[in-house]
């Protein structure tokens, strides 16, 4: 799985949200095609990517919102989490 990390904006705010992106493929390339087609269909626009990593399940060893994103991706094939929520 990648986790990716971008800048988005929406159209009803101007100020940039960082947001992590978890992809359930190997391939960074289609990660962040996944990441940001996925997140366009819900009206955000990418603006930058910080990082594009590859993780597992050995790299959440609580439960917490990562976990569950992480989680949630490994069913639906991508999910997402807000830095500030």
């Amino acid at each position: 799985m990648q986790l990716i990390h971008m800048q988005v904006y929406s159209k009803d705010s101007s100020a940039p949200r960082g947001v992590s992106v978890w992809v359930e493929t190997r391939d960074p390339a289609q990660a962040r095609q996944i990441a940001t087609q996925a997140l366009a269909t819900e009206g955000w626009t990418l603006t930058q990517i910080d990082s594009n990593t590859e993780t597992t399940a050995d790299d959440y060893f609580r439960p917490c919102p990562s976990q569950q994103a992480f989680l949630r991706a490994q069913t639906a094939g991508v999910s997402w989490r807000f830095d500030d929520e």
